[in-house]
């Protein structure tokens, strides 16, 4: 499904997750089911990659410009 391009980038459903980790505690995180949690790990990992290839992009964007 794409993203609703009327949002702001943060307020995205897809990116509630990060809310969701950032305010869970520990115990709430354990509490949840196995699918839940491999879910969130899931887009955590997904956007660790993207966040990646985004600074080497800015890396070698960098380096080609001096």
């Amino acid at each position: 499904m794409p993203p609703n391009l009327k949002k702001p980038s943060l307020e995205h459903d897809d990116l509630s997750f990060f809310g969701t980790l950032y305010h869970a505690s520990v115990k709430d995180i354990m509490e949840m089911d196995s699918p839940r949690i491999q879910s969130l790990m899931t887009k955590t990992q997904a956007l660790s990659r993207w966040l990646e290839g985004i600074h080497k992009l800015a890396l070698t964007l960098n380096t080609k410009g001096q």
